[in-house]
């Protein structure tokens, strides 16, 4: 009987020996933390849809008259401008085509049968025409990092009032990066 409880005291040493020691005892290692920056944009501000992106609307509002110039400015979700963030650094362009109506490579608003012509900028001035991607009229920037606002400034140039009616125009937007 003695070794039995000899036996039994020493299990119980040994156990509380070893809880104590794992109690007192660390690991410790080392873990890899890593994130991969790709260059790219981020529209930041237009409507998605369908597959499509919507960047807003240029409205020169309701006029009576075309006798003089008439100036607007919109693009993007509340007509502020197109807002972009591209990793910094990344050289990117922005295009606008003539739009559906136009003529001669100058952009038209139409009704159905008659039309307003009308050009869009790249500066408030309305000094530097916007055109399509590949020519010499493209927006050209680089990304910050941080975001960047591109306003499209319009003007319809003084000419003969057209009959009333709903004059419009569709632009295709491209952004290349």
């Amino acid at each position: 009987m003695k070794i039995t409880k000899t036996y039994a005291t020493l299990a119980l040493t040994s156990t509380l020996f070893f809880a104590g020691q794992l109690q007192a005892d660390q690991i410790t290692g080392t873990m890899g933390v890593t994130a991969v920056i790709g260059d790219g944009c981020q529209v930041d501000n237009v409507s998605t849809g369908g597959g499509s992106n919507d960047f807003g609307t240029l409205d020169f509002g309701t006029l009576s008259s075309l006798t003089a110039y008439i100036d607007a400015q919109g693009g993007g979700a509340a007509g502020a401008g197109f807002q972009f963030t591209c990793t910094s650094g990344l050289p990117y362009q922005i295009g606008l085509d003539t739009g559906l109506y136009a003529s001669g490579g100058d952009r038209r608003m139409s009704d159905g049968s008659n039309f307003i012509p009308y050009e869009l900028y790249q500066d408030s001035a309305r000094s530097v025409p916007w055109g399509e991607i590949g020519s010499a009229d493209q927006l050209t920037s680089s990304g910050t990092g941080s975001q960047q606002t591109h306003v499209v400034y319009g003007r319809i140039p003084p000419t003969t009032t057209p009959p009333a009616g709903t004059y419009n125009d569709t632009v295709q937007v491209t952004v290349t990066w």
